[in-house]
């Protein structure tokens, strides 16, 4: 520049370039960090099915290193089924610029992994093959999609198998479900009774009641004692007692059914035999009392017949009331030994004998 025996020196302030350059180092390596331990494996491929780029989740789940892969990995090497038809680095037949696949790889100690992969395929300038993949590990989804399965079953088993009937209905009162044992009960010939108001299948007199239980559930206040109910299904009648429970978290309400209608019948047969018991105690009463009146109405003939002798004209009049008096006594002792009130001797029967005795009792 002229100035001999000088040196020019030229300083530039490149701060932000220097910042800006080291930020963006940190984040690339922010960026190989997160994608080394993603939670998921990242891959690329060539034309050839070989490994560009693998991260590091990828390898381990392959029980691989990093470098093996990338020195002498191939794509279909791995795959349990690779695709028919397909370029080395396909997933499926046919092949396609964006594939998705869920398919088995094989690991290094010879286990597999259920997995499903994305994968885009890319041509660049100058017409190589590079592909972008993404793979998530679908072992421990399906391991949980196996065991909610088995809960499900389970549970439906238990629902459906359980020895009392049970019904689920909804805010509305519809039936939404019903196990086998709500079916039987109401014996509605394997129709199901689903999609109708569950209102509908209780007797008329009760219907207020019922409804105004269910609205007070819906409205978070679960029953504090069962109710007695009486269903009603054609010509099906059944008294039974049901408890009530709304799910947690919804408005939905369970209903428990103890079928009452047998031990009904049986609380009437007996109160019907409590009330048979006390006629018999009060007939037994009535009959010793009357026995009483006739054995001093047959003492009383016994004095007559001393002082009425068979040629009295009275004697026949006499006679016949004592005839009359003694069957009468002996109908008491039958309505005695009916009403379990009698003393019972054991001893030798002529059942002909008897069985005419009795006929006149029998009868009635």
């Amino acid at each position: 520049f002229g100035w001999a025996g000088y040196l020019h020196w030229r300083i530039d302030n490149i701060t932000d370039q220097f910042v800006m350059e080291s930020t963006i180092r940190e984040e690339r390596a922010k960026l190989i960090r997160f994608t080394e331990n993603a939670p998921v494996g990242f891959f690329s491929v060539d034309d050839e099915g070989g490994f560009q780029f693998v991260n590091a989740t990828f390898a381990r789940w392959l029980g691989e290193d990093v470098r093996s892969l990338l020195d002498n990995g191939r794509l279909h090497d791995y795959l349990d089924k690779p695709p028919e038809m397909a370029q080395p680095y396909d997933l499926v037949s046919q092949g396609g610029e964006n594939q998705a696949a869920e398919l088995k790889v094989k690991t290094k100690g010879g286990k597999h992994l259920f997995v499903s992969i994305q994968q885009s395929v890319k041509t660049d300038s100058r017409g190589r093959i590079r592909t972008n993949a993404v793979v998530h590990d679908l072992t421990a989804e399906r391991k949980m999609r196996t065991a909610l399965a088995a809960s499900e079953d389970r549970f439906k088993r238990f629902f459906e198998e359980a020895p009392l009937p049970i019904a689920q209905i909804d805010q509305s009162g519809f039936l939404i479900d019903h196990n086998a044992a709500f079916q039987a009960m109401l014996d509605t010939s394997g129709k199901p009774l689903s999609n109708q108001r569950f209102i509908n299948l209780v007797d008329k007199e009760s219907r207020s009641q019922i409804t105004q239980a269910l609205q007070n559930m819906v409205e978070g206040n679960n029953l504090s004692v069962p109710l007695d109910v009486k269903l009603v299904q054609g010509d099906v009648q059944r008294n039974v007692q049901m408890h009530a429970r709304r799910f947690k978290g919804s408005t939905d309400i369970v209903l428990h059914f103890l079928d009452q209608t047998e031990q009904r019948s049986l609380e009437e047969q007996f109160v019907q035999s409590q009330k048979m018991q006390a006629i018999g105690q009060l007939a037994g009463g009535v009959a010793h009392d009357f026995n009483n009146l006739l054995t001093a109405m047959i003492g009383f003939c016994d004095l007559l017949l001393l002082r009425h002798k068979p040629g009295d004209p009275s004697f026949g009049d006499i006679s016949q009331i004592k005839q009359n008096a003694n069957r009468a006594s002996n109908l008491v002792r039958q309505l005695l030994a009916f009403s379990r009130q009698q003393t019972l001797r054991p001893k030798v029967l002529d059942i002909s004998e008897t069985l005419t005795e009795l006929s006149h009792l029998l009868r009635r």
